[in-house]
């Protein structure tokens, strides 16, 4: 599968997932929490849909110095605040080709369950 197409799939796959009124299924939630692990580079992710924040724990913390040995007390745990999920999460889309497998194995995954109610556009 060709790397834009890879895109536009997981495009779609955002917009569908991120219709919801309340709370997202349990299936969108775990599509959410997969799609940021990977895109974020993250070891869990917290999605909080009530209070629109996303929190994340990485074992990379933030520095200029890429070669600097960190201790674990030291990972990041930031929190993202949003308003708009489907734009936050549009916006962690890794455009760079090493991230094609990735975002094949996701779309894999949960293409048939996220769009089984939604009409495609």
């Amino acid at each position: 599968m060709r790397y834009e197409n890879v895109l536009n799939q997981l495009r779609y796959l955002i917009q569908v997932s991120c219709n919801f009124t309340a709370k997202p299924t349990p299936e969108i939630q775990n599509f959410h929490k997969e799609f940021l692990k990977k895109s974020l580079g993250a070891w869990d992710i917290s999605i909080d849909y009530k209070n629109k924040t996303i929190t994340s724990w990485s074992g990379k913390p933030v520095s200029i110095d890429a070669s600097t040995v960190y201790k674990l007390r030291d990972s990041v745990n930031p929190n993202i605040l949003y308003d708009d999920l489907e734009a936050t999460l549009m916006g962690c889309i890794q455009y760079n080709p090493k991230f094609q497998a990735l975002y094949a194995k996701l779309i894999e995954k949960y293409e048939t369950a996220l769009t089984n109610s939604f009409p495609r556009v």
